[in-house]
This record gives C-alpha cells, sequence and structure tokens, in this order.
C-alpha cells in the first residue's frame, strides 16, 4: 500500500476496507454538542463508504487523562472486531484543536501500539505549540462551565484539568520528555486555519481581543504553534482562510475540506 495525502489509497488509488478513520475533538466540542465537523464526516461515511469513529474524550480533560481514553477506545475496538470476526482494521487519525495534543499522549503511552496500528496522525488547527491564550485567559473552560452540562470527572475539576496540558510551556516539556520516542511511530500531517478579525465567530472575535496577538491565528491557535516540531519531519498541508470554528459553519465546505 502506499501513502497518499492526507488518506491511506491503496494501488488501485481506491479506499481500502482496512481502515478505520478516528475523529478526536477538541475543547469546543462540548460546547456546540459535538456539532463540529459533523456534516463533513458524514460524507466521508455516505460517499468513501468510510469507517469513523469517535472515542469519548471529555473536552475538560487534560490531554493525558484523554489519551487514556483513546488507546483503550481503540484497543477495545480491535477486540471487538476480532470477537465479531471482523477483518483487522488499522486506524487513521483526525484530530481537531486539542484533539491532536490528546492524540500524541495516546501514543506515548503504548508506543508498539501506535507503531502498528496507526496509519497516520493528521491535526486540524491543533496547539501542537501550545495555545498562547491560555497565558491570559482560560476562555475555553469559562464558556465551558456557563454552556454545557457535559459531566466532568472530578480529577478533571482540578489534577487534569484540559487547559493546563496545553499551554506553551506544556507542551515544550512534552516533548523534551516524549519527543524523541514519537517522531518514527507513524507519519504526521497538520492543517492550519486563519482568519481576520470581521469574518471571525463572534467567539473568537472575543478571543482575539483577549489574546492581541503577533501573528497570524484563528481565534485559539497561532499559525506558528499549529505545526509540529521539525524533528517530526511531518507534512504541513498550508493554511485554511477560516477561525478556529469554522467546522460549524454552513458556509465552510466541510465536505470538500474532509
Amino acid at each position: 500500500n502506499i501513502p497518499i495525502i492526507p488518506l491511506y489509497y491503496n494501488r488501485t488509488n481506491e479506499m481500502p476496507n482496512d481502515v478505520t478513520i478516528v475523529y478526536i475533538p477538541g475543547i469546543y466540542n462540548a460546547i456546540f454538542e459535538g456539532r463540529i465537523f459533523t456534516s463533513g464526516l458524514e460524507t466521508l461515511r455516505k460517499n468513501l463508504g468510510v469507517r469513523v469513529i469517535t472515542p469519548p474524550v471529555y473536552s475538560a480533560c487534560s490531554s493525558k487523562y484523554n489519551g487514556d481514553i483513546i488507546l483503550n477506545f481503540l484497543k477495545d475496538d480491535m477486540i471487538a472486531r476480532e470477537k465479531a470476526k471482523l477483518d483487522k482494521h488499522r486506524y487513521f487519525i483526525f484530530a481537531y484543536s486539542k484533539g491532536g495534543v490528546d492524540a500524541l499522549y495516546a501514543f506515548t503511552q503504548d508506543k508498539s501500539f501506535a507503531k502498528e496500528n496507526i496509519l497516520g496522525l493528521m491535526t486540524i488547527a491543533s496547539p501542537l505549540q501550545g495555545a498562547g491564550i491560555l497565558n491570559k485567559s482560560d476562555v475555553p473552560l469559562a464558556v465551558f462551565n456557563l454552556i454545557t452540562d457535559e459531566p466532568v470527572p472530578e480529577v478533571c475539576k482540578k489534577k487534569e484539568k484540559a487547559s493546563p496540558s496545553i499551554t506553551p510551556t506544556a507542551m515544550l516539556d512534552f516533548y523534551e520528555n516524549k519527543g524523541k520516542d514519537l517522531t518514527a511511530l507513524t507519519r504526521y500531517y497538520s492543517i492550519s486555519f486563519s482568519s481576520g478579525v470581521a469574518v471571525s465567530h463572534y467567539l473568537m472575535k472575543a478571543t482575539k481581543m483577549i489574546a492581541q496577538y503577533k501573528e497570524a491565528n484563528d481565534g485559539v491557535v497561532t499559525l506558528s504553534s499549529s505545526h509540529f516540531p521539525k524533528s517530526f519531519r511531518a507534512i504541513d498541508l498550508g493554511v485554511v482562510t477560516a477561525d478556529h470554528l469554522a467546522g460549524l459553519e454552513k458556509k465552510f465546505p466541510q465536505e470538500a475540506f474532509m
């Protein structure tokens, strides 16, 4: 099989029937009731006949906590398929926002599993170098607490809170300690979002005002923060003109994007 960006095709340029797409959402998923990129994912199912699954991660929990959930979810999926006498599948991960960091934590917790079963990780507007806005305000958590009624494990209200795991300092520490373990596990791809204030979602207008970014950004993640470290030899798929919540917008071409 030959990998072609960004999915995984066989020599006849058709989607193979042994690949499952795993979609990992970010912090804003619960705030918007799981609606981000839903139509794009449904297109993958209907138009390409691809199996798409989503681990039950928590918007309010740390990347380490969610990493455990992701890893166990994939292992359970493999066991369930084996028991049902279905063909073994490997996984290609689409990870939006903090979901990209969650996926990296999952890989570090079982490197052998990741190397054997993960075909690639595609991050979408992920704070791979940390979300600088968290140095000034924890906007996502504040909005989460006001709007959503998603149950939050007690540990995620204190020790395993989401935001501290994706600050620039936390990500720097993560790569210093785990980066070498990750580089050869799978193929890495990233795509970035960038938007002006005038065309952004009202919530992203607020985050831009709070953060006072000095570089192009999508309201949550700057362009430089949305790229993997050079040691990963990741493929940068470029920049889409969109804010961080583009997956909610009807005018955003989700079907074509996915």
